[in-house]
């Protein structure tokens, strides 16, 4: 019934929606005034003179709705009403229409001068939909309903010191919905107090609860498919791995049970072990019957790999590189390929894609079919929106992912996105200048558990060692897209910038750190209207160079190269792409930033002869995911051969499957809208003037990229 009109044009959720806005009226209100909200607009329309009369019809019609959805419910099936997850949904809702109501008479101006309403228990609609609850639906209700101390046991946090968080953290439900701070939830503040206060957990959870009992069969079977698609992949994970070390997994188990006293040597067994049984089509999830499939095993398997890693013996092992054994070099060998296969497992992703495909059809249908009007890149825009329309069946996923933290528990576990399901892996392969370039995909490698404070995942440090454990000594570069000038990034961005200053690390770690969320990036602000070419060109490069302050970093080995570089991109930019306009609007100047982005990640890649690429967020969600699929893009259009169905389903795959699996939900829209603009400028730039892109390219190479097929 989610999408079902219960009054005129509005849904349930519709309604849900509004009645979750007025409830926290008072909360916006307060943050409008100290300027600290993103959309005020969610509160002024509330309390706009100018929209009384507007706003008074509409709360009548969310009080009439709520009846008629309630009407709807007993009239279908009143054995539904016995259903404790329905009970608590309708709880939840009238719990909604009670604040909203408290909080109209409080905040807002409405039904003031309305004869004979003293409040607004008095407004018809809500006495009829008060009386009809308590004449029909009341009965099928519990005495008493949950209790605050029943849910608070229930995620955890009775007892817990939440305070005040009008200046930092997580504020408001419609925040919550936005899903951009959630790992806000993991971590606590300097005090060592979390960033939620109670109103908006008790807020979380009454939306919860509404949106399980509104649960479709469809849409469970919706999430129930990725699941099962998640794990399968997670057992051709184990078997890539397994099929990779497996010389020195037999070498190791020849003699490790001679060695059961060590910490290292038995968590390592047990992680072989979990990968083992991952890989066995037996604990496949879509067969088995046992509660514990090949998803979980693969976890557990990740999870003693770190232990045998973070082990005293294993510290030892790589302090003493010419004292070690035949047994010891072969158990140093093993832990970091295992790292190395971890991080660059390459599998097919079909089913995955297959998913997403009929999502975007199933959202297709919804709409009377028109005529495209938007072709190459911009065409994915029409797809999204098909899908996204698709996903409305579910429109609580963040909602529920976010919720879960607290059912789990792991909100006191600190954010770990490594440990918290973003699964690293190879997405694609392309050659530079006669080099093989493989793109990774991974969240940001670090462990935090206070804000101010973050730590290197030991399997991330294992990886960089696995780069010069070989003959080959390889190399990564890691474009790091996390805010280093936000409060909420900027922890986890310096851990990065000290282990890539290492001397340990630094000539297999390549670290680039891109600005993709700050003002001038945005051209909002003071850059807002700044359209001549010129001075545009000398704040790109201001920012560019301007280093830490502006967002930027760059390892030693890059720094020169760009520096010197970066004339040359946007010269080159400026005539192949911009025609050499002497003004560009703010959506040209938006597109210019991303290509010269994309070619600085070119120029870093020639400098640094990294053999891998990844684009690096706090998960893999939002900006990783649009840079990967961008740098895709690209090879294709430099390759000079077009978008295949496989490529395209490829594309897709690496745009909306990490936060559709993640946080059950689409790509950012501007993420996706700024990706597809800047491809589709580069492709048009190609199509009219590609001579002239060889021609200044030519002594740099960039153009002979070519896309690898496996």
């Amino acid at each position: 019934m989610r999408k079902v009109k219960v009054l005129e044009d509005l849904s349930i959720v519709d309604i849900i929606d509004m009645l979750s806005e007025l409830s926290e009226i008072d909360i916006t209100l307060s943050l409008e005034k100290q300027d600290s909200i993103k959309d005020p607009a969610l509160c002024s329309k509330w309390v706009s003179l100018a929209r009384i009369m507007e706003n008074q019809d509409l709360v009548r019609m969310l009080f009439k709705g709520v009846q008629n959805y309630l009407q709807q419910i007993l009239e279908k099936d009143p054995d539904q009403l016995k259903e404790p997850y329905m009970k608590k949904g309708i709880q939840s809702l009238m719990t909604f229409v009670l604040e909203a109501a408290e909080k109209i008479d409080k905040f807002t101006p409405l039904f003031k001068k309305t004869p004979a309403l003293e409040s607004i228990s008095d407004l018809p609609e809500y006495r009829d939909l008060s009386e009809y609850f308590t004449s029909a639906i009341a009965p099928y209700m519990p005495a008493a309903g949950e209790s605050d101390e029943e849910w608070e046991d229930q995620w955890g946090i009775r007892g817990v010191e939440l305070t005040d968080t009008k200046r930092m953290g997580l504020r408001t439900v419609e925040e919550m919905r936005s899903d951009k701070q959630y790992e806000l939830l993991y971590l606590l503040k300097e005090n060592g107090r979390p960033f939620y206060d109670y109103e908006m957990l008790r807020h979380m959870r009454l939306l919860y609860d509404f949106d399980k009992s509104e649960a479709s069969e469809e849409t469970e079977n919706l999430f129930f498919k990725v699941d099962i698609v998640q794990d399968k992949e997670c057992h051709l994970r184990a078997e890539y791995i397994l099929k990779n070390c497996g010389y020195l997994i037999d070498e190791f188990f020849r003699e490790a049970l001679k060695h059961k006293d060590s910490q290292c040597i038995s968590n390592l067994s047990m992680g072989i072990m979990g990968l083992m049984l991952a890989a066995n089509p037996r604990n496949l999830k879509q067969t088995s019957s046992s509660e514990k499939t090949a998803y979980k095993y693969f976890l557990d398997f990740h999870h003693y790999l770190r232990q045998s890693l973070s082990s005293d013996e294993y510290q030892k092992l790589i302090m003493t590189s010419h004292e070690r054994r035949p047994f010891q070099s072969c158990l140093f060998l093993l832990t970091h390929k295992l790292c190395s296969a971890y991080f660059s497992s390459s599998i097919e992703h079909r089913e995955m894609t297959a998913i997403i495909r009929r999502q975007i059809s199933e959202g297709s249908q919804e709409t009377s079919s028109k005529e495209s009007y938007l072709s190459g890149f911009m065409a994915i825009l029409e797809e999204d929106a098909a899908l996204r329309r698709s996903l409305e069946k579910y429109p609580a996923g963040a909602i529920h992912k976010l919720a879960e933290v607290f059912e789990r528990g792991d909100n006191t576990r600190g954010f770990d996105p490594l440990s918290q399901d973003n699964i690293p892996e190879q997405l694609f392969a392309f050659t530079m200048a006669d080099k093989d370039i493989a793109c990774l995909k991974m969240p940001s490698p670090v462990r935090q558990e206070f804000i101010q404070k973050a730590e290197l995942a030991q399997e991330f440090e294992g990886l960089i060692r696995s780069l010069s454990a070989n003959s080959k000594n390889q190399k990564l570069l890691f474009v790091n897209l996390q805010d280093r000038t936000s409060w909420q990034d900027y922890a986890r961005c310096t851990i990065l910038e000290e282990m890539a200053q290492k001397e340990e690390f630094a000539s297999q770690l390549i670290l680039m750190g891109l600005a993709k969320s700050t003002d001038f990036y945005n051209q909002s602000n003071d850059y807002l209207d700044q359209n001549e070419s010129e001075l545009f060109f000398q704040q790109l490069k201001d920012q560019v160079l301007g280093g830490a302050q502006c967002g930027f970093f760059f390892s030693q080995a890059i720094a020169f190269q760009v520096a010197v570089g970066l004339p040359n991109i946007i010269s080159l930019v400026h005539e192949v792409f911009f025609r050499a306009s002497k003004t560009l609007s703010r959506e040209q100047r938006m597109d210019f930033i991303e290509i010269t982005y994309l070619f600085l990640t070119l120029i870093a890649l020639d400098a640094s002869e990294a053999d891998f690429l990844c684009f690096g967020d706090k998960d893999t969600v939002d900006a990783s995911a649009a840079a990967s699929a961008e740098l895709f893009g690209l090879c294709k259009l430099l390759s000079e051969t077009p978008l295949s169905d496989d490529d395209k389903g490829m594309f897709l795959y690496m745009l909306y499957a990490p936060a559709l699996t993640l946080r059950e939900r689409a790509i950012e829209l501007p993420r996706l809208e700024r990706t597809l603009s800047a491809l589709d400028c580069i492709q048009k730039g190609l199509s009219e003037r590609r001579d002239l892109f060889k021609k200044l390219t030519d002594e740099h190479g960039y153009y002979k990229i070519k896309q690898l097929v496996d």
